[in-house]
């Protein structure tokens, strides 16, 4: 369900409506995004339809009611930070309403809405949300309980990245052996491919930053020595993603 589909809903819904779309393709104007909020501010819009760029700190005081449609859309997806994200950015959204002096409404669409991520983020209780995640990091021993590093091979043919990298997979498992590593992988990334380049990874996971930095010493003239003409590999420590 895209964007426009939805302001087409709210426009036939609405039909008096002054409705407005900020979103990439709305802004590409230079000035675009200004006058778009400008007119919101001064209640010439009724209707201020976005993507997550109207989570990010707009103050709008007439602003008395939230409605985000399908709030579960980063929760699935594959990285270990989605329910993080999906909590932050609903908070972020439903701060949008409130923030005069009448009280405001936050309506939350979702296809699963006993997930305790969401229930968390509609009540607005961060002690929960921190103790439900911080359960099942401390379990996975992903940070902050535990150090992950990530191997990215790509590159512009499948077949050969996908080679590439169960080579390197083969070689750092050898180096691994006796250490306090632990290797997931190789697997296509979430977002496997973009601009033509085919994206592979390799997950290296300790509950020590010191037998992690260890095993990148050793493992670090494997990984030049195994580079191949057209294959790039990058190395990312505690990395932010891993889409």
């Amino acid at each position: 369900m895209g964007i426009q589909r939805i302001e087409r809903e709210v426009g036939r819904l609405f039909p008096l409506a002054r409705i407005a779309r900020l979103d990439f393709d709305a802004t590409r104007k230079r000035g675009a995004a200004a006058s778009i909020l400008g007119d919101f501010r001064m209640g010439k819009t009724d209707f201020l339809l976005g993507t997550q760029m109207v989570a990010k700190g707009f103050d709008f005081p007439m602003v008395t009611l939230v409605g985000i449609i399908v709030a579960d859309l980063q929760l699935y997806l594959p990285d270990f930070r989605a329910a993080e994200r999906t909590f932050q950015l609903l908070t972020q959204v439903a701060g949008r309403a409130g923030r005069g002096d009448r009280a405001g409404e936050v309506i939350l669409q979702t296809y699963d809405p006993d997930h305790p991520t969401l229930r968390c983020a509609a009540a607005q209780d961060f002690e929960m949300f921190y103790e439900h995640e911080a359960a099942e990091r401390r379990e996975l021993r992903y940070p902050p309980f535990g150090h992950l590093l990530e191997i990215e091979i790509r590159g512009a043919r499948r077949e050969r990245v996908m080679s590439e990298a169960g080579k390197l997979a083969d070689a750092l498992r050898s180096l691994a052996r006796g250490a306090e590593v632990e290797l997931l992988g190789p697997a296509p990334k979430p977002i496997a491919r973009i601009q033509g380049t085919e994206r592979w990874h390799i997950l290296i996971r300790s509950s020590s930053r010191g037998a992690l930095q260890s095993f990148l010493k050793r493992a670090l003239p494997a990984l030049r020595g195994k580079r191949a003409s057209g294959i790039h590999v990058a190395i990312d420590v505690d990395p932010r993603h891993v889409l």
